[in-house]
């Protein structure tokens, strides 16, 4: 058994070393072939007689394995572009290395460290542009190793043929989807050095910022229909083999937004409050009286939808409805408040795209903001009693919603008379409705009916299309020639209207247009801000008329300063005009601190005894635990089982909360390993839902035990809770009458706390396999196989060092044996091809 070095190397990293070349002659032509090199660097031990072995990851793909240097620092450990290439990768490519120190060439390090990622490619500095309309934005590159290519010289002649790297415009799904003929002439160049120029890949000239300028032309003919448009660059083919590594390289998006100076169209909004009083985005209000699920928002142009549930604010009482559930979607994501039943819950049952963005502001208000930057904001009310929870809903639309939203929202479009357009396309005259008259037929129109969407129930999000589908949006190439035909311009130019040559619907327009800077603005601006109170003001009339109850004064209220709040902050210009009211907007306290805690720049300093953002939440004992996840079962074989869920109520910001751990390590009998006691702070996720982190032991044991309870102060405690954790791969647990244990499945080890499979070999040692017949619970030997200085070898491998040297686990598993003829004739090819090797 050889011996082996207990330490790693530090400093390990991955950086661009050099650029090399191969040169060929053919006739009177030299082709100079360049090739980019990286390098695996680390921190040498003082010991000369170590060796290192190096093994190469590209995305996580080992690509070289056991690359052995010396402990000469000159002794380099390179990757080449032609090994990417080799095995299926190129620039644009995450890298590292992993290292450990060794005795001798042909061991291989027991113990290892791995570099930082490094990102081998071409980076897009600034993924996000903002052109103002009509104006221009650079989009900036910066290469993390050189682009190199190939360069022929002809004797007899000074010129140098090398063809630069093209840039190109790209279409989601290929480049051709933009039938656009002058698209070449837009291309950007990236010119490599030639072999002449080689020191300059030894400074920084190669690593220059390339701009490419993104121009958007206003005059005056597009049809302005979206501001967020999709950019995506391209490189083109390559010749030489070390060139390869950039060809067809797909860079990363560049998101687009034209910011447009006539935005009124911020000031729109759309809103369900309880109980529930609707209004519309073009502000006709109205009542929707009715039970059921309801499209609230759809805009089906970008596959964005909002659907809310209405039930009985109060069981006790037969009028009025609130809102109890809200469903939020983009794509194939899908985000949910639900609070209708015993047990809310606030999750994300569906995450295909990835692309819904929601920001919990506190512990009872949420702001959804979907990628066409529609915002939907959900906030919790207290009605009828201080445990009933209710909805808020407000939508707050974006230039895509303009002439393409629908249902109770109604069409966003300035023109209030065709809000009420039902599913089937009729439109009701909103004129003919009132408080005591609703347009229940209308609203019925965009119930939620049996075989319809229904983003509350999982079954449907299979029908979910992908947001990729109209995201796609590209910038387009203009070339302008002068009267000779000669080309003397060429811009790449993001139109957020009509493009001719691109596939894709333009929805209906609609013109914001603002009030001049100044006086006018500013009574526009603060008459928006008294419509808003003046809403809020009907609200609770009409409220005080249905229950008579003066709380909803306050609910309505508040609902009009968190309306206030986001106009404000969504204009600028009205900050930049009224600071004073800015200022008392933007930092008054949510419920005024509920009369227990004290305001402070809009940040509420909590009584003793009392939580949450606005101190609504008393301290008097823990949250009450209606349940935890998996019903206390958590399977490693799955999951990390890092932490424990628990569900129910309230999980408040801030509140200090501890949970008291007991972990127990079991054998298979359910005997003791070890017992240990620690406290970690409970961390909440929503009102609703919150968990204590796992810590475990390391040592062998079978499964692991958790009994916990939660306290705020130390002497109020919850329950006790029991959680397991295991492995469904190899353990099988069984309830009997409460007796909790875990039995061994046939066909696994049990082995440093891990299954593994029947005939299943140590990833570390090949030497180790499972094999039941003989232990469950420790590496049995494989049979065939020698274990030589700490490598494993299969039967009839040769020595690298000593052809005649073989493994004969027949004669001896761990050192070599002769090589007596009997596997001459297997390895004969092998050791030819060993000796052209170490002579080449």
């Amino acid at each position: 058994m050889g011996k082996s070095v207990y330490d790693v190397p530090s400093n390990i990293s991955v950086a661009y070393h050099r650029v090399t070349w191969n040169t060929r002659v053919e006739g009177i032509t030299s082709f100079h072939d360049p090739e980019v090199n990286l390098v695996c660097k680390f921190d040498r031990f003082p010991d000369q007689s170590f060796y290192y072995g190096v093994t190469w990851y590209v995305d996580d793909k080992e690509v070289l394995t056991d690359q052995t240097v010396s402990s000469n620092s000159s002794d380099l450990a390179l990757l080449t572009g032609s090994h990417l290439f080799a095995n299926g990768k190129k620039a644009n490519s995450m890298i590292h290395c992993i290292v450990g120190a060794k005795i001798s060439k042909t061991d291989v390090p027991c113990f290892t460290a791995g570099s930082s990622l490094f990102f081998a490619g071409i980076k897009v500095l600034n993924s996000t542009l903002r052109i103002p309309r009509g104006g221009r934005q650079d989009v900036m590159l910066q290469f993390t190793i050189p682009f190199i290519n190939q360069n022929i010289v002809r004797q007899g002649t000074s010129r140098i043929v090398q063809n630069p790297l093209y840039i190109s415009l790209g279409v989601h799904g290929g480049s051709l989807a933009c039938d656009d003929l002058n698209k070449k002439a837009c291309d950007y160049t990236v010119s490599a050095f030639t072999k002449h120029e080689t020191y300059r890949y030894e400074t920084d000239d190669w690593k220059v910022i390339h701009s490419i300028p993104i121009y958007n032309k206003d005059n005056g003919v597009y049809e302005v229909n979206d501001k967020h448009i999709t950019l995506r660059l391209e490189t083109g083919f390559t010749e030489s083999p070390g060139s390869k590594i950039f060809q067809y390289l797909t860079l990363p998006d560049i998101q687009v937004y034209i910011e447009d100076a006539d935005s009124a169209w911020k000031g729109a909004m759309c809103a369900s409050h309880t109980d529930p009083h609707m209004m519309t985005f073009d502000k006709k209000t109205y009542e929707c009286q009715l039970d059921g699920t309801y499209i609230l928002y759809r805009n089906h142009r970008f596959k964005q939808e909002v659907q809310e549930r209405h039930h009985l604010c109060h069981p006790d009482r037969s009028y009025p409805r609130c809102s109890c559930a809200v469903a939020v979607s983009s794509g194939k994501d899908v985000f949910i408040v639900d609070i209708c039943n015993k047990q809310p819950i606030i999750h994300f049952p569906s995450c295909g795209d990835g692309v819904l963005k929601v920001i919990k502001t506190n512990d009872k208000y949420y702001k959804v903001t979907m990628p066409t930057g529609t915002l939907v904001e959900i906030k919790f009310v207290q009605w009828p009693y201080h445990d009933d929870w209710q909805l808020n809903v407000e939508i707050f639309p974006s230039p895509s919603d303009v002439g393409t939203s629908l249902g109770l929202c109604g069409i966003l479009d300035g023109n209030y008379r065709n809000d009420f357009t039902r599913s089937d396309g009729t439109v009701d005259n909103p004129d003919h409705y009132h408080y005591h008259n609703p347009p229940n037929q209308f609203s019925d129109s965009w119930r939620v009916k049996d075989h319809q969407l229904n983003l509350f129930d999982y079954h449907y999000y299979n029908n979910l299309r992908s947001i990729s589908e109209v995201l796609d949006y590209v910038c387009t190439c203009k070339t302008e020639y002068d009267r000779f035909g000669n080309l003397i311009r060429k811009d790449i130019e993001c139109n957020y209207g009509t493009h001719q040559n691109c596939k894709f619907v333009v929805g209906k327009q609609y013109f914001c247009i603002i009030n001049p800077e100044g006086q006018l603005r500013r009574k526009r601006d603060v008459r928006h801000l008294n419509s808003l109170f003046s809403n809020s003001q009907t609200e609770v009339e009409l409220d005080l008329v249905i229950t008579g109850d003066e709380n909803f004064t306050r609910i309505h209220i508040e609902a009009a300063l968190e309306q206030c709040s986001v106009f404000v902050v969504f204009n600028t210009t009205f900050q930049q005009a009224e600071p004073d009211i800015t200022y008392t907007i933007e930092t008054f306290c949510q419920n005024n601190c509920s009369g227990h805690g004290i305001c402070n720049a809009g940040n509420c300093t909590c009584n003793d005894g009392y939580a949450g953002s606005d101190c609504s939440f008393d301290l008097l004992g823990p949250p009450t635990i209606s349940h935890i996840s998996d019903f206390g079962f958590c399977d490693k074989s799955k999951e990390a089982c890092d932490e424990i869920t628990l569900f129910g109520k309230y999980f408040i910001e801030n509140m200090n909360t501890n949970c008291f751990m007991t972990r127990h390590t079991l054998r298979e009998d359910r005997t003791f390993v070890s017992e240990v006691d620690y406290v970690v702070g409970l961390e909440e996720r929503t009102l609703f839902e919150g968990f204590c982190p796992l810590e475990y032991d390391t040592t062998n044991h079978w499964v692991t035990e958790f009994s916990f309870n939660i306290s705020n102060d130390g002497s109020r405690f919850t329950e006790n809770f029991q959680v397991y954790t295991y492995q469904s791969l190899c353990q099988e647990y069984r309830n009997d009458t409460g007796n909790i244990t875990f039995v061994f499945k046939d066909g696994y080890c049990f082995i440093n706390n891990s299954c593994v499979a029947d005939g299943s070999t140590n990833t570390h040692n090949k030497c180790d396999i499972c094999n039941t017949s003989r232990s469950t619970h420790e590496w049995s030997y494989n049979e065939g196989h020698c274990l030589i200085s700490g490598v494993c070898y299969k039967s009839g491998e040769i020595n690298g060092t000593n052809p005649c040297s073989i493994c004969d686990p027949s004669l001896d598993k761990t050192t070599w044996s002769p090589n007596t003829g009997r596997f001459l004739s297997q390895t004969y090819k092998r050791i030819v091809a060993y000796h052209r090797s170490v002579f080449s």
